[in-house]
């Protein structure tokens, strides 16, 4: 029977990279399942909250913040083209997530005080990092999803989520509240991109790529006609978050979001 399935597998290159991929993505969701009633019982309802809005920003701005370059990496037939790409990406990335912290630095006050909760502006400020690195992780992803580096990709899920979740419990041990989880997920998230930037660097930024003015006039239907869809699909789904935290209050968005999160566990799966 064993005999059998190695043989299909064999056989079939998707099945083979699907299964490679769903192992890995089935354990890094398995993980914080299981350290959710942990993680409810180290942070309070209110903290949840907190920091629920603030990824609901962070899922709005990664939508838009590649400029859906990101997207495009894995079309082109020219490896110079895809090189481009990543490195165009990764600028643009960078750019939005700059002027995206500089805005909340003026603007994240008024909403705190709306919200009414304390020092939730520099929290706020701080979503613009992780938007940062969410993107750029997706960014390096579309690249090795180029070349077939499933494997690779099942391991990076794997660690991010051990990254995570691990400093979640040490940190809600040491009761940082929201920025304990916060600082969590900005760490998985910079460990993922970083351990994928040094699996593909030597690929990437060591041979030739095709100029940015080019490759922008190419793919320009990314940022002008996919990247505003995306973003009122965006909006329309993290905004009820917004939405509850600014008619209840944070207390009633942190039952939402671990509720959302549990829900939403299949469907990141499939």
């Amino acid at each position: 029977m064993i005999g059998r399935l190695r043989q299909k597998l064999a056989n079939h290159e998707f099945l083979r990279h699907v299964l490679t991929l769903m192992s890995g993505t089935a354990v890094a969701q398995l993980i914080p399942i299981l350290a959710s009633p942990i993680i409810s019982r180290l942070y309070t309802p209110a903290e949840m909250g907190v920091f629920t809005i603030c990824m609901s920003v962070v899922a709005v701005v990664v939508t838009i913040s590649a400029g859906r370059y990101d997207l495009a990496i894995v079309l082109p037939r020219k490896e110079e083209d895809a090189r481009g790409l990543v490195k165009l990406a990764t600028r643009f990335n960078t750019v939005v997530c700059t002027v995206v912290g500089l805005l909340l630095l003026v603007f994240a006050e008024p909403l705190a005080e709306r919200m009414g909760i304390p020092g939730f502006r520099w929290w706020l400020v701080a979503t613009a990092g992780i938007s940062w690195a969410f993107a750029q992780a997706s960014v390096f992803s579309y690249w090795c999803n180029r070349h077939k580096g499933y494997g690779l990709l099942a391991r990076n899920k794997l660690g991010q989520a051990v990254a995570t979740t691990g400093t979640q419990l040490g940190l809600g041990a040491l009761s940082w509240g929201p920025a304990g989880l916060l600082v969590s997920t900005f760490l998985g998230q910079a460990w993922s991109t970083v351990n994928l930037f040094l699996r593909s660097r030597k690929e990437i930024y060591r041979l030739p790529h095709t100029s940015t003015r080019q490759l922008m006039r190419e793919h320009r239907k990314m940022p002008l006609l996919n990247a505003p869809t995306a973003l009122m699909d965006s909006v329309r789904t993290n905004g009820v978050t917004l939405l509850i935290g600014n008619l209840f209050d944070s207390v009633a968005v942190g039952h939402f979001g671990q509720a959302w999160k549990l829900l939403q566990t299949p469907a990141a799966l499939i």
